[in-house]
């Protein structure tokens, strides 16, 4: 009786870490789709050319889209070459982990303050003195800019509107593995 328990069990531990892993494959798609559909989206101001913020915080708005993308793809079976995705099972559940290599994602997703070094580059420049002058290129030499950019969190609010829909999930998986 002890062994057909054990056997059952051991049966059961078998399937769970494969359904919590199909699971988070679906769910990964979803929490990409909500982060860049819902967290940033533009709320108006994406008509050009671009009005001022009306407040520091707030949503992170797409102007060059690398970061939705690099989200996106991450959702994708080949994935893409700045997001990422990874679903990682052991006996006791899954993991996944997801997210963007763009470069200043993490800044905008959990904010930032300090400074950065800017490195020394050509500007073209249309005024001098408030007046305006035939365009004309020069050089800006290296240099340290204070920087405070505020929390725009899009990925971590997506997972937390998520979850509803991977409970869901995972009961009708693990009903399945009943049936």
């Amino acid at each position: 009786m002890i062994n057909d328990v054990d056997k059952y069990l051991k049966e059961i531990e078998d399937k769970v870490a494969p359904m919590l892993a199909k699971v988070l494959d679906v769910s990964r798609v979803r929490i990409a789709a909500t982060a860049t559909g819902k967290y940033m989206s533009d709320n108006g101001f994406g008509v050009a050319p671009f009005p001022p913020r009306e407040s520091k915080s707030g949503a992170l708005r797409i102007l060059s889209g690398r970061i939705a993308r690099s989200l996106t793809e991450s959702a994708k079976a080949g994935f893409g070459s700045e997001g990422f995705a990874t679903i990682k099972t052991t006996k006791k559940g899954a993991t996944l982990t997801q997210g963007s290599n763009v470069p200043y994602y993490a800044a905008n997703e959990f904010g930032f303050s300090g400074q950065v070094k800017v490195p020394s580059h050509k500007r073209v420049i249309t005024q001098a003195f408030g007046r305006s002058i035939t365009p004309k290129q020069v050089d800006v030499k290296a240099h340290t800019k204070n920087l405070r950019i505020p929390a725009r969190p899009s990925l971590t609010p997506a997972l937390d509107d998520t979850l509803p829909f991977i409970e869901d999930l995972m009961q009708k998986e693990f009903a399945g593995l009943f049936a």
